[in-house]
């Protein structure tokens, strides 16, 4: 916070704002439903059923949205320069209210491991990005905030494990004698087990070196992953991503799109604008091709540095097609419109 007093000492106005900023997060406290819904064993984040789940993840979204509305209330006016000057002088952590809650929790999520693995690729990364994201993650944006590093966490009665190269493990009856074998490394290559506890989703991604890999009886294809680099400038890079992975206790498809611009110091920083996502496709699902269409809400914000958003399904797999058009669709302000199909 030094910066922040050397500012400070030179300028009133400069005092105040800051001032603003650092009451804003010396204050917040996360709500109790944050605190009492969620315990925390066998280093997983356990919730007691479905609802608690679903409850937890929705205040926890709602809570940083106004965290950041409230931050950004006022700025509305200021230049991208102007903006990142104003974040910088405030020390402002845009991440606040889930390192609040994982603080609180004594817990260590998948969001916070992909974001120091994204601080680290950026500052690593020279040139024009081209180096393949290491935050990407088969697992849904919601998930990721209260999933423990190996991508595991229990609802009720059932553990979840979602490992990076899109298999799932799904544990029934608390077994966690079932867990800390699959932990030990039993079941990297061959995934098949006598536990009637033990249920393997997407079994067929593994070996198959993140590719899509035919398995429904029509040809449709799972994806864990896909994504498109898409340059403006040589100073500023946009991220399109869409992809099929898992989300609490099913698939989820997701888009999403981040934005990166160069500093003084030539090295890459997350960059704060105007854009939005959508996503729209068929699905098929694993055996007899029955098709349903899928549409996300558009979300569009005029401060981020990512937008993501999703469509879930509680089944197991949802298989697109290539070649229909299904997909993502992308704005970002200054530029014109990407789409990016399957």
């Amino acid at each position: 916070m030094s910066l922040l007093f050397a500012l400070a000492s030179c300028d009133k106005d400069n005092q105040l704002e800051t001032n603003q900023e650092s009451i804003l997060e010396k204050t917040y406290e996360l709500p109790e439903l944050l605190k009492s819904e969620i315990s925390v064993d066998n280093n997983m984040m356990v919730f007691k059923d479905k609802e608690s789940f679903d409850l937890v993840i929705s205040l926890l979204e709602t809570e940083n949205e106004e965290y950041l509305t409230q931050y950004f209330s006022g700025k509305e006016n200021l230049s991208e320069e102007e903006l990142d000057q104003q974040m910088e002088a405030d020390d402002f952590n845009p991440f606040l209210v889930y390192d609040t809650f994982e603080k609180y929790h004594d817990y260590n999520t998948l969001r916070l491991k992909l974001h120091i693995l994204e601080d680290e690729w950026l500052e690593n990364t020279e040139g024009l990005l081209e180096e393949e994201d290491p935050s990407l993650y088969p697992i849904s944006q919601r998930c990721a905030s209260i999933a423990n590093f190996d991508g595991e966490y229990m609802i009720g009665n059932t553990i979840y494990r979602v490992e990076n190269d899109g298999v799932v493990f799904e544990i029934l009856n608390s077994d966690t004698e079932a867990l800390q074998s699959i932990r030990n490394g039993q079941y990297c290559t061959k995934l098949k087990s006598s536990n009637i506890n033990i249920i393997v989703h997407g079994s067929e991604l593994r070996g198959a070196n993140n590719e899509a890999v035919t398995r429904s009886s029509c040809g449709a294809k799972a994806y864990w992953s896909q994504d498109v680099n898409w340059y403006y400038k040589s100073d500023h890079k946009a991220e399109c991503i869409i992809d099929i992975g898992w989300d609490g206790y099913g698939s989820a498809a997701k888009a999403k799109i981040k934005c990166y611009k160069k500093n003084w110091r030539n090295k890459w920083k997350r960059h704060w604008r105007s854009m939005g996502a959508g996503i729209k496709f068929n699905a098929y699902d694993m055996f007899n091709c029955n098709i349903i269409d899928y549409k996300s809400d558009y979300k569009d914000r005029d401060w981020a540095y990512y937008v993501s958003t999703h469509v879930y399904q509680g089944l197991d797999g949802m298989r697109v097609m290539p070649g229909e058009g299904g997909g993502g669709y992308f704005r970002i302000s200054g530029y014109d419109d990407k789409l990016l199909y399957w």
